[in-house]
């Protein structure tokens, strides 16, 4: 009698223990499931990215360092301190100043959306970008910016924050796990080196702008000169008073007036009298500070004579 009862004792024990390992199972299935999943959307979502982060152009950049921002109203005081703590990083790291004395350029919205069912689990927790540029050619400008924060950092560093005020800035994403601007948040993750590197080196350009010539074209036939320039502003700021002075036979002096950040100018006179000439020489300046004076001149060469009607390279 005490055997059986021992038996059947034993027996529902390890009726319990499988009942028990089974349910453990199916709790873990689910979780190996998502995880796989979790696996999945990372790769996908980093598949095909640079390991090295860089900017959506190159030489992206805000024209001035002193960047002023603006929070919408329905921002709270939480999300307001993780954006701050953000800019204080980046001031540490670079040159770039956050101040709200000014006209803002930089615009930070916060919301909470909800997003139902399986696109939830990889809602992003915010987006950032420019959102108005001018491309000047030396330097792809920034003129605005937006940075939408949609959930709470879950991290003790302003992860998200940081990652969308980045891509403000100008920054794509990168395929490296350990970056800030790695697609998915990991709170492991630091501001790249080669980030605060970058922003070092963009923003000691100064603001000035920066003439040069583009196109020239020169036409002489009998004893008369035509020309046809083109001057662009592909530096950080405006310039007000740009002159051009053409040598050939003597000096001549035209006022070309403002070119502004991205803009260009063509500027052409015809049948200008003129002695017989060897070459022509244009350059533009201007008594505004610029960031480079090397690519103000052109000397055109003539290869005939001057009655000959032949153009000028």
């Amino acid at each position: 009698m005490g055997n059986e009862v021992f038996f059947s004792a034993a027996l529902v024990g390890l009726v319990v223990l499988a009942g028990f390992g089974v349910f453990l199972l199916l709790q873990a299935v689910p979780l190996v499931e998502q995880q796989q999943a979790q696996a999945a959307f990372v790769q996908n979502i980093s598949e095909g990215l640079p390991f090295n982060t860089g900017q959506f152009y190159a030489n992206m950049r805000f024209v001035s360092p002193r960047i002023t921002y603006s929070f919408a109203q329905v921002c709270s005081e939480n999300k307001q301190a993780v954006v701050l703590e953000a800019f204080r990083m980046l001031e540490r790291a670079t040159p770039l100043r956050f101040t709200t004395e000014g006209t803002p350029v930089f615009f930070i919205s916060c919301q909470d959306l909800e997003v139902p069912g399986e696109e939830a689990s990889h809602f992003v927790a915010g987006e950032g970008g420019p959102t108005k540029t001018i491309n000047a050619s030396s330097f792809y400008i920034i003129q605005s910016a937006n940075v939408s924060l949609y959930r709470e950092e879950t991290c003790d560093t302003p992860h998200v924050a940081l990652h969308e005020i980045l891509h403000a800035l100008g920054f794509d994403h990168t395929a490296d796990p350990r970056s800030i601007m790695f697609p998915v948040t990991d709170c492991k993750q630091t501001l790249d080196d080669a980030i605060s590197k970058e922003l070092t080196r963009l923003y000691s350009f100064p603001p000035y702008g920066d003439l040069v010539l583009r196109d020239a074209n020169v036409t002489l036939a009998k004893g008369y000169m035509s020309f046809a320039v083109t001057v662009a502003n592909q530096g950080l700021g405006d310039i007000t008073n740009v002159t051009l002075v053409v040598e050939g036979d003597n000096k001549r002096e035209f006022s070309i007036g403002e070119i502004g950040i991205g803009k260009r100018k063509i500027f052409s006179v015809d049948n200008i009298r003129v002695s017989e000439i060897s070459s022509v020489t244009f350059t533009v300046f201007t008594a505004e500070p610029e960031l480079s004076l090397r690519n103000n001149r052109a000397v055109l060469a003539t290869r005939e004579p001057l009655n000959s009607g032949s153009n000028l390279e």
